[in-house]
């Protein structure tokens, strides 16, 4: 070829010859002159070490001219110019990292030790490309299958080969790969001859092998990295970094086969390990090592979860300690380390209890704070560790610093967490116990509520499996039962058993919280017997709490707790079914809490209180003073362990003055009596205990002082009264504050005779008082209901948003309980959940009025918004006439007769108690006996029960106190009638003060001895009701308009509930009211007179859809007052079965036009519901609350043809002379029409129902 040949003539050239070489035998060609010399020529256009790049563009060049160098090499004969040889394998090597792959493969070995191809293996290997990896994987198989098996170079390649397939299998996950890799790496090692690459090889056959373990979990691969990282420890020198990567993975291992078996000679052996190699380089702070220290301070708090070694738990923070010093700030697994060796603090301070160690807890969870990235999880996590340290510290020390600090870090935790998982829900958990516990020291109800919230929520969020899931469920269970402790509503222990329950479903047999769980849900199931009285219940609590205290191994900080709680379960059971081996075992269970807890004060109060319950128990059957003397030291030891704010110290003071008194019953000793009425008092003092504990001390020791001390007797009740609201506060509901009530009635009266009995202040200032203290002790329902119901006009000129939220919040709190609006529950509902949109809603919603109320009294001339009137805002009331409040007590009642001027006390000596309750008792019977035509065993006629029994009424309380006014006869002229408004409170509430007198011997004179006959009567639960009652003018505009509910015929009562004379009442109704709309119970033909129409039915929606457009309300119908719940009671309307009309329903019903509601219907004003006579819960008082300014309503059944006739004649006198009507003249007209029908003015024959007063007296008006 001649000499102007160009580049693309010679490779053309060479690639031929080296096509022809390999096709025919033989390498002739290969020699010829001419062939060397366009080799030659070609090799100056494409070395590599000229141009890489030009090279890079013709490596099919280079690949044909190593080719032909390997040809010539082999043509020549053995050690004849080797210059080939070395030519080939050096472009042969760069077309190999060039990516191509025809290559000879006899020259594989020499090529794959090139340091360019070695390098190049490498990259190919770890690229992480399949299609590389697979390059080199055929490459190193070609190559071992040119080289011998006893070449010392064989074990390069195998190794080459393992590790190719290693990553591979990294890459791509078959499992072929690594087993082959695994073979691979074994006969590497096999085939290595002098033992220099023994390190490498051990290095990657234990990673191998790691990988295999991963992916198979079979021990025998872990322990063979183990041996062979051991072997590469050994294999190179220490300072060889080989050696240092050997000791390093060998801790790793060591760690690794810890975590999987929990065998301590493997982490020892990685501490020593790590340990040896920290000496040797003098430091901790090698890259690769200083990770170690992480893992293994980690590890050795995993092996603590085992152990509970201090030693184990002090090595692995010694280990984290040595990272964090090793690491720069910016190190992100540094912040986790803070964050472990603060978890690691509380682990040490749950071992020791030592106030230092948790000081130190608080300290490196402070650090972890300041130094984890916010935002995280673990910030989150570590500031609501700070919380909970903070809580413990209060527990400990009592600093109210620490709590506010608790609650304040753990609703950051909770702030910080996303809205569901895990996570959340421990944070929740947390929040919830820091309130409860701070509800426990201040009483703050709204703590409970939102703890009970943060639990629920935490449900909510929490995984269906898992420890945070049954610990919130425990810890509601708890919460709940407090609450029940401190409202007692019956549906938050029933809910406390059902969640109770499901924490311990959700901690089976070897859980660690089942102990817990069966523990509480004992306390609980215990607690639920004092109402349910169910004897499974209580046997179930012995037998869970038995199981709970076997669950806790002995140490265990919960198993005195836990024996506390089987022992109270027996006592109660002891108590209740009298087997005196519950007793004896009961006894035996908690001194062996008390010898459990180790001498720790702070855990043996809950215990020697309930040692001394059961002491004292054993001394009513044994009549042993020496068991009420151990008692009673024992309550004392509690009190004096317990902080004074503690709430337990209420529990351990007021069981100590019982058992005092027991102890005074027997030996008469009046230092037991004086050191129970200290008990008592310190304990009605204390504003950590439930109000409900506070007013039974304060009440059992006015009761104690009452005759020794009027003065601190007076005070003591004074202080229950004041405490009666807390009692039934608003974010209960209806039922949940009557029952909350119910066992507290007579209390206002009591207060009020204790004061009135107060010799220490002047009897001026005695009435003032006691008539403040009825007032507040009093309706204390209606007057919550007051509280909110007045004049909003100035509040929304001042501010109509905050007005518009207050009424927002009121109208939902006043809204009945009823089916909740939510769907049906689904199969994912769960224990915890709220019962109903309106229960669970009702004390945060409570609470946002509480705070809704702070504002608005924070604006200016808005201080005394909707608070209680002042004693000079009662007296205004009497302006139009005398107010008398009626008090009972014992040995006799008093009336405080309400003027402009002042108050005066008038004794009224005959009207004791006992007296009243009585002569109740026998006006009810005598009611019943006519009723229902039988005399019901009186030994007289039922008519001259009632006479005589309103003639005790004239003498004993009606009499004196018209005497005392001055208002001794009848005035001269019809329009002069004096009013009287009566508040007889009580079991007064019971008889018709309005027609107490003498009709037995009845004069038929002016000066005729009955209240009839001297003033017109009025009735209001309390002086402020009749304040609402007045304050605002009549609506004239509206007087016209009537809505008459009108119900002859009422399904669904025996023969249809028919009223005969319904109709004719209506008739006079549509004479005297010039706009009636009429609803009216349908029958089957419309009776004559009502219009040709068919009026609406009277359903309970229609006629409260309708009362905002009236200003007259008349019902005729029947009326039920019930027994039980006074809030029951009902206007017997269409729907009466499915939707009644009660008491309650008007509860968020709020008129602004309503002037007069006439209730002739039986009992509409009536509450027979003995145990919340105080409360006034009926019809009347509720259409009063609801903006009626008069109503007029019954004590007992009416005579149907009677109602229609004092109907007539009071709508008569309700006229004005213009013919309007004037709903202000209804109570003159009341009164002037039952004197018509009393004195028979309707009767043709000269006679009168003077001697019947059931059929005239059962009426009363109520109101302004």
């Amino acid at each position: 070829m001649g000499s102007t040949a160009t580049y693309e003539d010679l490779a053309v050239a060479v690639r031929n010859r080296v096509r022809r070489i390999a096709d025919y035998p033989g390498l002739r060609a290969a020699l010829e002159a001419e062939a060397l010399d366009e080799a030659q020529r070609l090799g100056t256009f494409v070395d590599p070490e000229v141009d890489l790049d030009l090279a890079l563009r013709r490596v099919d060049a280079c690949r044909a001219l190593g080719w032909f160098h390997w040809y010539r090499h082999l043509a020549l004969c053995h050690g004849v110019d080797q210059g080939d040889l070395d030519k080939a394998v050096r472009l042969l090597t760069f077309c190999f990292v060039a990516g191509q792959v025809d290559l000879p493969t006899d020259l594989l070995p020499r090529i794959m030790l090139q340091p360019e191809a070695v390098f190049a293996i490498d990259c190919m290997t770890t690229s992480g490309a399949p299609a590389l990896q697979t390059r080199v994987i055929t490459a190193m198989r070609d190559t071992l299958r040119a080289t011998a098996d006893d070449h010392p170079t064989r074990s390069v390649y195998l190794r080459f080969l393992a590790e190719a397939l290693l990553e591979r299998f990294r890459t791509e996950g078959r499992r072929s790969d690594l087993d082959t890799a695994v073979r691979s790496f074994g006969a590497a090692l096999h085939a290595a001859i002098d033992g220099t690459d023994d390190a490498v090889l051990l290095l990657g056959l234990a990673a191998a092998l790691l990988e295999r373990h991963a992916l198979t979990g079979a021990g025998s691969d872990l322990d063979g990295a183990v041996d062979c990282l051991r072997s590469a420890c050994a294999a190179a020198p220490p300072e060889d970094p080989l050696g240092t990567e050997a000791a390093t993975g060998l801790v790793a291992v060591l760690l690794r086969r810890f975590r999987n078996t929990l065998r301590r000679a493997d982490l020892d052996a990685a501490a020593k390990t790590l340990d040896d190699m920290t000496l040797r380089d003098a430091g901790d702070s090698d890259p690769v090592r200083t990770p170690r220290l992480l893992e293994l301070g980690t590890a050795f708090a995993t092996l603590f979860e085992d152990t509970r070694s201090l030693e184990d738990l002090d090595r692995g923070a010694d280990f984290l300690d040595r990272f964090v010093r090793a690491t720069p700030d910016d190190n992100s697994d540094r912040a986790v380390c803070l964050g472990m060796l603060a978890l690691m603090s509380r682990d040490r301070y749950h071992v020791t209890r030592e106030p230092a160690d948790l000081d130190r807890w608080i300290e490196k969870a402070r650090t972890a704070v300041r130094t984890v990235e916010g935002g995280s999880a673990d910030h989150a996590t570590f500031v609501g560790e700070l919380g909970v340290a903070h809580q413990l510290r209060f527990d400990l020390k009592g600093l109210p610093d620490d709590l506010d600090k608790a609650v304040r870090y753990t609703r950051a935790a909770v702030d910080l967490t996303p809205d569901v998982g895990a996570d959340r829900a421990g944070h929740l958990t947390n929040l919830a116990a820091t309130l409860h516990t701070r509800f426990t020291h201040q009483g703050l109800p709204k703590d409970l509520d939102r703890a009970i919230d943060c639990l629920r929520e935490a449900l909510v969020s929490a995984p269906r499996e898992g420890d945070e899931r049954a610990a919130a469920l425990s810890n509601l269970s708890g919460a709940l039962l407090d609450r029940f402790h401190q409202f007692k509503v019956g549906e938050d222990v029933d809910e406390a058993v059902t969640v109770g329950r499901a924490a311990v479903d959700n901690a089976p047999d070897g859980h660690p919280h089942r102990a817990a769980a069966q523990a509480n849900l004992a306390m609980v199931l215990t607690t639920r017997f004092d109402v349910s009285r169910r004897r499974d219940d209580l046997d179930q609590a012995v037998r869970l709490s038995s199981a709970s205290a076997s669950g806790f191994a002995p140490g265990h900080p919960d198993r005195p707790a836990s024996l506390c709680d089987w022992g109270t379960a027996l006592g109660v059971r002891f108590r209740h079914f009298g087997d005196p081996s519950d007793l004896d075992e009961a006894i035996e269970c908690f001194r062996r809490a008390i010898e459990s807890t180790g001498g720790d004060v702070n855990r043996c109060a809950a215990a020697w209180s309930n040692l001394g319950i059961a002491l004292r128990s054993r001394a009513e059957r044994t009549s042993d003073t020496a068991d009420l003397d151990e008692a009673i030291g024992l309550f004392r030891t509690a009190e004096q362990s317990v902080r004074a704010t503690d709430h337990q110290r209420v529990l351990f003071q007021t069981n100590r003055a019982g058992t005092l008194m027991q102890k005074y019953e027997r030996t008469n000793d009046p230092a037991d009596r004086q050191q129970a009425v200290v008990a008592l008092t310190e304990a009605a003092k204390a504003p950590s205990g439930s109000p409900s504990m506070r007013i039974a001390a304060a009440t059992r020791a006015a009761a104690l002082l009452a005759d020794s001390s009027a003065g601190s007797a007076a005070d003591m009740a004074v202080m229950a009264v004041e405490l009666l609201p807390q009692v039934a506060p608003r974010q209960l509901a209806r039922g949940d504050r009557q029952r909350a009530l119910g066992s507290l009635s007579g209390l206002a009266s009591f207060a009020a005779s204790l004061v009135l009995a107060d010799s220490r202040a002047p009897e001026a200032t005695r009435a003032r008082r006691a008539l403040q203290l009825l007032e507040m002790g009093r309706a204390v329902l209606l007057s919550q209901a007051l509280d909110i119901r007045g004049d909003l006009t100035r509040l929304r000129r001042r501010d109509r948003a905050l007005a518009d939220r207050f009424v927002r919040l009121r109208s939902h709190l006043d809204l009945p309980p009823g089916p909740s609006p939510e769907p049906a529950p689904s199969p994912t509902t769960h224990p915890g959940q709220p019962r109903g949109a309106g229960e669970h809603h009702r004390p945060r919603l409570a609470h946002a009025l509480a705070d809704t109320l702070d504002e608005i009294r924070r604006l200016d001339g808005f201080e005394s918004f909707a608070m209680a009137p002042a004693v000079e805002e009662l007296l205004a009331q009497a302006r139009q006439g005398p107010v008398v409040v009626f008090n009972i007590g014992e040995h006799g009642g008093h009336a405080l007769m309400v003027t402009s001027e002042g108050v005066d006390t008038l004794p009224l000596p005959e009207l004791t108690a006992d007296t009243t309750v009585r002569k109740a008792a026998e006006f009810r019977i005598a009611v019943q006996s006519i009723t229902h035509g039988t005399d019901g065993g009186l030994p007289t006629d039922p008519h001259g029960t009632m006479r005589a029994v309103l003639d005790w009424l004239w003498t004993a309380a009606a009499g004196p106190v018209l005497d005392a006014l001055g208002l001794h006869c009848r005035p001269a002229g019809s329009a002069d009638w004096p009013r009287v408004w009566w508040v007889p409170g009580g079991l007064l509430g019971l008889l018709p003060l309005h027609a107490a007198g003498q009709y037995s011997a009845r004069s038929g004179h002016a000066h005729r001895c009955t209240v009839l006959d001297r003033v017109v009567s009025s009735y209001t639960p309390t002086v402020r009701a009749l304040a609402h009652a007045r304050r605002r003018t009549p609506d004239r505009s509206a007087s016209g308009r009537a809505l008459v509910v009108a119900m002859p015929t009422t399904p669904g009562l025996p023969a249809d509930g028919r009223l005969d004379h319904v109709d004719g009442e209506v008739a006079v109704l549509r004479r005297h009211l010039p706009e009636v709309m009429l609803l009216r119970e349908p029958d089957g033909t419309p009776p004559g007179g009502l219009g040709a129409t068919r009026p609406a039915t009277p359903t309970k929606a229609a006629v409260l859809d309708r009362l905002p457009d009236c200003s007259i309300a008349h019902f005729a119908c029947h009326g039920e007052s019930d027994t039980v719940d006074p809030a029951h009671s009902r206007l017997v309307l269409h729907d009466h079965h499915s939707d009644p009309f009660t008491v309650a329903s008007l509860d968020a019903v709020h008129l602004d036009r309503a002037e007069l509601a006439y209730l002739s219907a039986c009992h509409t004003a009536a509450n027979d519901a003995d145990h919340l006579l105080d409360e006034a819960i009926h019809l009347t008082s509720a259409f009063q609350l609801a903006g009626f300014r008069h109503v007029v309503g019954t004590l007992w059944p009416i005579n149907d043809r009677i109602a229609t006739l004092v109907a007539d004649t009071f709508y008569t006198h309700l006229r004005t002379g213009t013919g309007t009507l004037n709903t202000s003249r209804s109570a003159l007209a009341l009164h002037l029409a039952m004197r018509a029908i009393r004195d028979g003015d309707d009767l043709s024959a000269r006679t009168d129902r003077a001697a019947r007063p059931y059929l005239w007296a059962a009426y009363l008006h109520a109101g302004a």
